[in-house]
C-alpha cells in the first residue's frame, strides 16, 4: 500500500472517529450546543441534557448514573462549525447510514411500539406510539404508506400487490428521511425514525376510513415510518415573521418575496435568527421533494433554542414528514409530473407549469405561487444553499446512491416488506441523472464555490487548536455579552406584561362585542318567529274562506288546472331542454315526491342525517317527466340514470349553510350516514374567499353524475361554449358541487368525481385569477383546488338549478 493511500485511509478513519464524537447520542445529530455535564464530565446537546435535568432521567453515556448541572462546550461547538465550513464529502456515506436504525418495536417483539393516540392532522393514516428506550420512555409518530402505483403491474393478487406498494411508499420515505438527516450538514435537525411492522386497526384507528378501506381489501398490518416526536416542535404554518415593519405568516412571506425569512417573532413578540432554512430547501431540492414545505406550511417547523437562562435566542428548523420526495421519475400512465423542474427539463404538462428559470425551487406541490426565486434570494442565501448542494453532490457518488436504495439487501425483508430490486436499480438510475442536471444547472455557481471552499479538514483542525486561545480570550466578551441578555431579558419581560394587558383588554372588547352581537341575533330569530306564525295564521284563515266559498252556489270557482299551469310558465320557470311527452306539464300534485324517495336526497335525508333544514322547496310539476326523458348528451340512457336530484338547503339547524359548515356536518353524520371531509390537501385560499360565504334560498338542483363527455383537456372558455348548447344546464357553485357529491356518498357510499381517474369539475368561482375545481375523491376526502390548465383531469359538470 502506498504511503499517501495509508495517510488517507488514516485520515478518513480519524475524521469518522471525531464525527461520531460531536454527534448527540440521543437525538443522532450535531452537538452545535453542545454542554458538559460538571459532576460526570460527559457531552452532549444542551436539549438533551436540559430534558434529563427537568424530567429527573439519568445521564444517556455509559452505565446510568445521575445527570447533574451543566457548562457550554466551547470547543465542541467550534469543532462542529468548522466541520460544516470544511469539504466534509470524505467522511463516509455508507457509515453514517449504517448508524441510523433500521428496524425498531414490530407488534409482538419483546419490546414493541404502544399505540396511545391517532393522528388527527393530514390525510395519511397515522397512530401516536410510546417506546421504552431503556429507562427513558420516547413518544413517536408512525405513518401507513400509500399505494402509489410503482407495483401497478405486479401479477400478484390486488390485496398482495395494494400491501407491497404501502410498504414500498413506506421504505422509500424512511430513506428519504435519511437523507435529510445526512445532507443537511447540521444545519436544521429531523427526527430519529426506523420502520416497524404494525396492525392497520389499533383501538384508535377503527373508526378511520383510509383503515377500514384497508381491511376489507384483507390488509392487517403494514409498515409504518416511526418518527421520534421532537419536544417544543411547531410547524411554519404558524410561525410569524417581519416584512418591512408588518407581522405576517412566514408561508406569506416567501409568497410574497419568493425567498425564506432569516427572522421569526417569538410568542413573547421578540425578533430572533431563523436557522438552516435555506440548506433544508437545498437538500429537498437534491432529493427531489417537491412538497417540502407544502402550500401551508405544515411539512415543515421549527424548535426554539434557548441560553442556560432560558432566553429564547433563535429558532431552528426542522423537516419532518418527506412523503413527497424522489419526485424524480413517471409511474405507467402519467403524462407529467409532481416536480416542477422535471417537467420543465423534460417538456411536459402545461408550460404555465414549468419553470422560468431551473434554478429555482418548488417547496408545494398544488401552489407554484410558493416558489423560492434565485433571482430573489439574497446573496447570503444563495452562498449557503450552493454550499449544501456541494457538499451533497460530492458525497452523492454512484456506489453510495446505490447503497442508499439497496442498503445491502437490507431493504429486502419479506416478499411483501422491500424495494425490488428492479425499483432500486430504477431509482437509482434516475437520482443519478437528476443530480447530473443539478451540476449543469448551478455549474458557474458550483465552480465558484470550489475556489473558496476549505479544502483540508484536517488542516482546519489544527487552526482550531490555535484558535483555543482567542477563544479563552473571548470569555471577557462572553460575560459582558451575558449581562447586555440579561437586560434584553429584563426588556423582554417587561414588553410581554404590556402584550399582556392589551391581549386581556382586546379579550374584553371582543367578548363584549360578541355578547351585543348574540342579543342581536336572538332578538331578529325571535321577530323573525313571530312573523312566520302570522304568515301561517293567515294562510290557514284563507284556506278556510276558501273551503267556504266553495259551498256557496254562484261563488267564484278557482281556476281550473290548466289556467292555472299556465301562469307559472309565463313568470320563467325554466324551460327544459328535455321535452316532457305531449310537450305539456302534468298538473302539480300533493304526492309529486312519490316514487323519488330512494332517488332524492331531499329534506326527510337532510333530516336523517344532518338536522332540520326548515320548508322544503317544491319540485317542478314535470319532475317525473324530465327524470324519465333522454338524457341531453347520452341518448342511450335516461336523465334519472345520469344524474342526481339534490335538495340545497339555505340552513341546516338553523344556522346558514356553508362550505365551512358543510366539512364539519360531513365529520359526525346521523342516521348511518358515511363519515367523509375535504382532502387535506385543498387551496386554503379558496375557503379563505368562499368558505363562509352562505347559501342565499333553498333549492333543488339536476347535477350530472359524470363531466359533460368532450369537456376534458379544454379550457374554460371552450367548456363554457360547450355548456351553451344545453339549455338551462350551467356551471356549478362550488358549494352546489360540494353538496351533491358528499350527499351521494353520505347516502350510498358512491365516491362520484373520484380519483380513479382522476375528475373535477370546473365550478363558477375565481380565486386570485384562476377557476376553481372539485373533485378527486378518494379515501382521503375531496379535493378543492384552482384548475389551471386544460389537463386530462378537468371537465365540466352539468347543473340544472329549479326556481320557484
Amino acid at each position: 500500500m502506498l504511503l499517501s493511500e495509508s495517510i488517507g485511509i488514516r485520515r478518513e478513519s480519524l475524521l469518522d472517529q471525531l464525527m461520531q464524537q460531536l454527534v448527540d447520542p440521543v437525538r443522532y445529530d450535531w452537538m452545535d450546543d453542545a454542554v458538559t455535564f460538571t459532576r460526570c464530565g460527559h457531552t452532549l446537546s444542551e436539549r438533551t441534557a436540559q430534558a434529563c435535568l427537568e424530567r429527573r432521567l439519568p445521564c444517556p453515556i455509559g452505565e446510568p448514573h445521575e445527570a447533574s448541572p451543566y457548562i457550554t462546550n466551547l470547543i465542541t461547538r467550534k469543532l462542529i462549525q468548522l466541520f460544516r465550513n470544511a469539504d466534509t464529502s470524505s467522511l463516509s456515506l455508507r457509515g453514517r447510514l449504517t448508524s441510523f436504525p433500521l428496524y425498531l418495536g414490530d407488534a409482538g417483539t419483546a419490546i414493541p411500539f404502544i399505540p396511545v393516540g391517532i393522528k388527527t392532522e393530514g390525510c395519511a393514516l397515522g397512530t401516536f406510539y410510546s417506546y421504552q428506550e431503556g429507562r427513558q420512555t420516547s413518544q413517536w409518530i408512525g405513518k401507513v404508506g400509500e399505494a402509489t402505483g410503482l407495483l401497478r403491474n405486479d401479477p400478484r393478487s390486488i390485496r398482495t400487490r395494494v400491501r407491497s406498494d404501502m410498504n414500498l411508499d413506506t421504505i422509500k420515505e424512511k430513506i428519504a428521511c435519511d437523507c435529510y438527516a445526512i445532507l443537511g450538514m447540521g444545519c436544521y435537525d429531523s427526527p430519529r425514525t426506523c420502520l416497524s411492522r404494525q396492525p392497520i386497526i389499533d383501538r384508535f384507528t377503527t373508526d378511520h376510513l383510509l383503515a377500514q378501506d384497508r381491511v376489507e381489501l384483507g390488509i392487517q398490518e403494514s409498515l409504518r415510518i416511526m418518527s421520534r416526536m421532537f419536544e417544543g416542535y411547531h410547524d411554519f404554518a404558524q410561525a410569524y415573521t417581519e416584512l418591512q415593519g408588518e407581522r405576517i405568516l412566514l408561508i406569506e412571506y416567501i409568497r410574497r418575496e419568493h425567498r425564506p425569512p432569516e427572522q421569526l417573532y417569538t410568542p413573547e413578540g421578540i425578533i430572533v435568527p431563523l436557522t438552516g432554512l435555506i440548506e433544508l430547501i437545498a437538500a429537498g431540492r437534491i432529493i427531489g421533494d417537491t412538497d417540502l414545505l407544502g402550500g401551508t406550511g405544515k411539512n415543515a417547523g421549527f424548535v426554539w433554542i434557548k441560553n442556560d437562562r432560558g432566553v429564547t435566542t433563535s429558532a431552528r428548523t426542522v423537516k419532518i414528514d418527506p412523503g413527497y420526495a424522489f419526485q424524480i421519475l413517471l409511474t405507467e400512465g402519467e403524462r407529467s409530473s409532481r416536480n416542477a423542474l422535471y417537467n420543465t427539463l423534460h417538456r411536459l404538462g402545461h408550460h404555465e407549469r414549468w419553470l422560468d428559470d431551473p434554478r429555482d425551487t418548488q417547496i408545494a406541490n398544488n401552489d407554484l405561487e410558493v416558489n423560492i426565486l434565485w433571482k430573489d434570494l439574497a446573496q447570503a442565501q444563495r452562498n449557503r444553499l450552493v454550499t449544501v448542494l456541494a457538499t451533497s453532490l460530492k458525497i452523492l457518488t454512484a456506489e453510495d446512491i446505490r447503497f442508499i436504495f439497496f442498503r445491502d439487501g437490507a431493504f429486502q425483508r419479506t416478499r411483501d416488506e422491500q424495494i425490488p430490486p428492479t425499483i432500486a436499480e430504477l431509482y437509482a438510475t434516475k437520482m443519478e441523472e437528476w443530480l447530473v442536471h443539478q451540476q449543469r444547472i448551478y455549474r458557474e455557481e458550483l465552480a465558484g464555490h470550489q475556489a473558496a471552499i476549505v479544502q483540508d479538514p484536517v488542516q482546519s483542525f489544527h487552526d482550531l487548536m490555535l484558535e483555543k486561545e482567542r477563544l479563552l480570550q473571548s470569555i471577557q466578551g462572553t460575560l459582558q455579552a451575558s449581562q447586555r441578555e440579561i437586560a434584553a431579558e429584563r426588556l423582554a419581560r417587561e414588553q410581554m406584561a404590556i402584550s399582556e394587558q392589551r391581549a386581556r383588554a382586546e379579550a374584553e372588547i371582543q367578548l363584549q362585542a360578541k355578547r351585543e352581537s348574540q342579543i342581536e341575533a336572538e332578538a331578529s330569530r325571535v321577530e323573525n318567529e313571530r312573523l312566520r306564525q302570522q304568515l301561517l295564521e293567515a294562510e290557514n284563515a284563507l284556506s278556510q274562506v276558501l273551503a267556504v266559498s266553495r259551498d256557496i252556489p254562484g261563488s267564484p270557482q278557482p281556476a281550473s288546472s290548466k289556467e292555472a299551469a299556465a301562469p307559472s310558465q309565463k313568470e320563467g320557470r325554466n324551460t327544459s331542454p328535455i321535452v316532457s311527452k305531449g310537450g305539456k306539464a302534468p298538473i302539480i300534485q300533493k304526492g309529486q315526491f312519490e316514487g323519488l324517495e330512494t332517488y332524492a336526497f331531499g329534506k326527510a335525508k337532510w333530516e336523517t342525517y344532518f338536522g332540520d333544514i326548515g320548508e322544503e322547496p317544491p319540485l317542478p310539476p314535470d319532475i317525473h317527466e324530465i327524470l324519465a326523458g333522454r338524457c341531453p348528451f347520452d341518448s342511450k340512457k335516461t336523465v334519472r340514470e345520469t344524474h342526481m336530484l339534490v335538495l340545497v338547503p339555505a340552513t341546516v339547524g338553523g344556522v346558514p349553510l356553508t362550505l365551512n359548515l358543510l366539512g364539519e356536518l360531513l365529520k359526525k353524520p346521523k342516521g348511518g350516514g358515511r363519515v367523509t371531509q375535504y382532502h387535506d390537501d385543498v387551496w386554503q385560499a379558496i375557503f379563505d374567499q368562499y368558505g363562509a360565504v352562505p347559501c342565499q334560498e333553498s333549492h333543488w338542483v339536476l347535477m350530472s353524475r359524470d363531466v359533460l363527455p368532450g369537456t376534458r383537456s379544454k379550457s374554460f372558455r371552450d367548456q363554457c361554449a360547450i355548456l351553451a348548447g344545453f339549455g338551462d344546464f350551467r356551471v356549478p357553485t362550488l358549494l352546489e358541487a360540494a353538496v351533491c357529491i358528499f350527499m351521494e356518498h353520505v347516502a350510498t357510499g358512491n365516491r362520484l368525481y373520484g380519483d380513479n381517474p382522476w375528475t373535477y369539475t370546473r365550478c363558477v368561482e375565481e380565486c386570485k385569477g384562476y377557476q376553481t375545481g372539485i373533485g378527486g375523491f378518494g379515501a382521503g376526502g375531496l379535493h378543492v383546488s384552482s384548475v389551471r390548465y386544460g389537463d386530462e383531469c378537468s371537465g365540466l359538470a352539468l347543473l340544472w338549478k329549479f326556481r320557484h
